[in-house]
């Protein structure tokens, strides 16, 4: 199986992490079956902009994200600001080209 390319990026910056493989866990039942300490949890969340059809968030599990600054960051509106889940469910599907992910 070829290397993960994070996991290359990671490697090559000499950054520690630890890799931890489950099902996935929404519910708090789930989340403290997991096989490590939830201080330890990362979750992904999935944005799309105008300019960005992908936005991968990633961010300490009990942390929140402060959309109105992230649409800041990115040079959009927060109303710009959209989960990735509601352009799906809208029935948009624009695939993310080379280079325009973040």
């Amino acid at each position: 199986m070829p290397e993960a390319p994070w996991r290359a990026v990671l490697d090559a910056n000499s950054c520690r992490y630890t890799v931890h493989e489950h099902a996935l866990a929404r519910s708090v039942a789930e989340r403290r079956a997991l096989p490590f300490p939830w201080s330890q949890a990362v979750k992904t969340l999935a944005f799309t902009t105008p300019d960005t059809p992908l936005l991968l968030v990633a961010v300490r599990a009990r942390d929140l994200v402060d959309f109105a600054r992230l649409a800041a960051v990115l040079g959009t509106s927060r109303s710009g600001l959209r989960s990735a889940d509601a352009l799906r469910a809208a029935g948009g599907r624009r695939p993310a080209a080379p280079g325009r992910c973040r």
